[in-house]
């Protein structure tokens, strides 16, 4: 973190990903892949919300796009 171009979520073995979604500031979701590298940019630069729901549960993060 920061990135421009693209990001690489990493689980261990055991969690398998269902998606991950992007949210501007205002929470509008703007971004949703369910692979495990994902394409950013189309963003414009800011800070956005991250959510990543696997079979495990959610993860929210913090993302800034250059």
């Amino acid at each position: 973190n920061p990135a421009s171009k693209m990001v690489q979520i990493k689980l261990n073995e055991r969690t398998v990903l269902e998606n991950i979604l992007f949210y501007d500031m205002s929470g509008k979701e703007v971004l949703k892949s369910s692979s495990t590298i994902v394409d950013i940019s189309t963003l414009v630069s800011g800070v956005y919300s991250t959510k990543i729901v696997t079979n495990k549960g959610v993860i929210v993060k913090q993302l800034i796009v250059k």
